[in-house]
């Protein structure tokens, strides 16, 4: 090529060539003669080739230079003539004399580090520094550790990365589940995933040493009294829970069925001390109860102390005798004193059903139900009376249970004087009465479907609520479809709660009021005399297939029929805080300025 006041002479590159570009930030001077032609600033390795000889790119103070290769210097690269005051000085030390007789013995000073440009990363993650200060794979952990820090120590030798883990060995106790696919920890989702405890909770595997086991079988048991280790557990839930309890672990409850001869499985009552634990079963074992033996778990505390129990991953069944009449007796049974926070009980992922009385009664307490199913239970699924009530990703169904196919009109859940948080949750089918009871309660209830409860001849709505006006009193995002009774839908006696984004469908009794004495904004109404009813003209085109019960909003609708992208973002109770969600009752994304009206967000 020709001379450029901006060029390193013959500079231009074949089409190609893989660029390489060397960040460095400090410069060892080596003796030499400065050139007379004009200063060249490149700005990737394509511009530094002179003939045969292919050079590269230098950064230094914010400019590049070119240069090329000279076995003389300990880097390998000396400076072109055309890199102003940096011609012919070496880019790194040197104990060898230049070309032009002088010795580079000046030491690189610390912050003179040379790195590559772009940084090194994927499967080429190491900086050669050294030698061709190019990327590379890795070769080591200790290489990965120094690269990148606690970010990805590992090493994965199959494809050359920096890595979180190549293994779960590499992963933590609170994040013990490698994801080969993408190099990343995880937590954990079944308990044998965790080989040491054999106890996965909420994404972490326990330390062995923090656990008491219980066995409903095995060596010594019944007859044994073990002593809650993994090799000689406990053989009743209650004394894994009281030693866990004292102890300040968790407690192991291992398949099986736990029925005692006599009392419940699970007695607090008033304990001297605070009793806090946090029951997990492996393999969902079932605690029962036997005939007219009472409550299977009944937790009392009316002291000061502080009582929290914990059940997670267990069916609770048989509150005296199976669900079939046979006296009192609930699945969880919990009484608090005074002050509802000193007594709270959660049950979490566990099945709550055929219970002679309710399937959880809370009475001046604090109660948390996640993931659970609660069903066929004879009186109410859910009963707080003066209570802190969260319910989130759960189903109730089948409430008044009284067998086979008969069942009295109970409603499913029922709230007297408590505050009720309510999210994803599914009421129906079969509850015998109402689906939900909101008597003198406060409550936030969002993305819920009520359907098909009730019976001919019930005389109260799906949603019944009896209470003087109140602040955040909610229902948003609700749908109530399909429900049988003399005064189906919604029903708001003596108080003004928001219902938003709110759909009521095909209730039973055509021509009756579908909503009565609330205050609706942006819901819809189908089959009644209600504010935006809509006359029955859209039967058909609400619903994917209401008679299945999709109750999904059919696309393609036009206004009164369309619920698609109707509804709002938010709502302001009177006297309460604004209420939100992102997802619906199944955890689909909510699409912010398009909320679909009803429990369900469109696809």
């Amino acid at each position: 090529m020709t001379d450029h006041p901006s060029k390193v002479p013959a500079c231009e590159m074949t089409k190609g060539m893989l660029s390489l570009v060397l960040v460095l930030h400090g410069l060892v001077l080596a003796t030499g003669c400065k050139s007379a032609r004009s200063e060249f600033t490149c700005a990737s390795m394509e511009q530094c080739v002179d003939g045969a000889r292919i050079g590269i790119c230098v950064q230094s103070g914010g400019a590049g230079h070119c240069a090329f290769p000279d076995s003389q210097c300990a880097l390998g690269y000396r400076y072109d003539k055309t890199a102003a005051a940096l011609a012919n000085l070496c880019i790194g030390p040197s104990s060898s004399t230049d070309d032009m007789g002088a010795a580079d013995d000046m030491a690189t000073p610390p912050d003179m580090a040379v790195t590559c440009q772009p940084a090194c990363s994927g499967t080429t993650p190491i900086c050669e520094v050294a030698t061709t200060a190019a990327c590379r794979a890795c070769g080591s952990n200790t290489e990965c550790a120094t690269a990148t820090g606690s970010a990805q120590p590992v090493c994965s030798l199959s494809s050359g990365a920096c890595v979180g883990c190549a293994g779960n060995s590499d992963c933590s106790a609170a994040k013990p589940i490698c994801n080969v696919a993408n190099g990343s920890c995880g937590p954990c989702t079944q308990h044998n995933q965790c080989p040491a405890s054999g106890v996965c909770f909420q994404g972490t595997c326990l330390d062995v040493a923090k656990v008491v086991y219980v066995t409903a079988s095995g060596s010594g048991c019944p007859a044994g009294p073990g002593s809650g280790t993994m090799v000689a557990p406990y053989c009743t839930v209650q004394k894994g829970f009281d030693i866990a309890a004292a102890q300040n672990k968790y407690v192991a409850v291992l398949a099986g069925t736990y029925t005692p001869a006599a009392g419940g499985v699970l007695t607090v009552n008033n304990p001297t001390a605070d009793y806090v634990v946090k029951g997990i079963g492996i393999g969902n074992p079932t605690l029962s109860v036997s005939a007219m033996q009472g409550s299977v778990v009944t937790i009392t505390n009316t002291t000061a102390n502080h009582v929290n129990v914990q059940l997670d991953g267990f069916t609770i069944r048989g509150g005296s005798g199976d669900g079939q009449g046979g006296g009192p007796g609930s699945g969880v049974d919990i009484l608090g004193g005074g002050n509802k926070a000193l007594t709270q009980v959660s049950v979490t992922n566990s099945t709550i059903t055929r219970n002679d009385f309710q399937g959880v009664s809370a009475v001046n307490a604090t109660l948390i139900l996640d993931g659970d199913t609660l069903s066929q239970n004879s009186f109410q699924n859910v009963l707080a009376n003066n209570g802190i009530v969260t319910i989130t990703n759960t189903t109730a169904r089948e409430s008044g249970y009284i067998s086979g196919t008969s069942y009295s009109s109970i409603d499913g859940i029922a709230m007297v004087g408590s505050s009720l948080t309510m999210d994803k949750v599914i009421i129906g089918p079969k509850n015998g009465g109402s689906g939900l009871s909101l008597s003198q309660s406060t409550f936030t209830v969002t993305n819920t479907v009520v359907h098909r409860n009730g019976q001919s001849g019930f005389t109260s709505a799906a949603i019944e609520i009896t209470a003087a006006a109140q602040p955040n009193q909610t229902l948003f995002n609700v749908t109530v479809a399909d429900n049988v009774g003399t005064i189906p839908g919604i029903r708001c006696s003596s108080t003004q709660p928001i219902v938003a984004n709110t759909v009521v469908f095909n209730n039973a009794i055509p021509n009756q009021a579908t909503i009565t004495s609330c205050a609706p904004t942006n819901s819809a109404f189908f089959g009644g005399g209600s504010p935006n009813q809509d006359l029955n003209n859209c039967t058909d085109k609400v619903f994917v297939n209401a008679s299945t019960t999709n109750y999904l909003p059919l696309k393609g609708g036009a206004p009164p029929c369309s619920l698609v992208g109707q509804g709002v973002d938010s709502v302001v109770p009177s006297g309460g805080t604004a209420v939100t969600t992102n997802h619906d009752v199944v955890g689909t994304a909510r699409k912010t300025g398009m909320f679909d009206i009803g429990g369900y967000q469109s696809n």
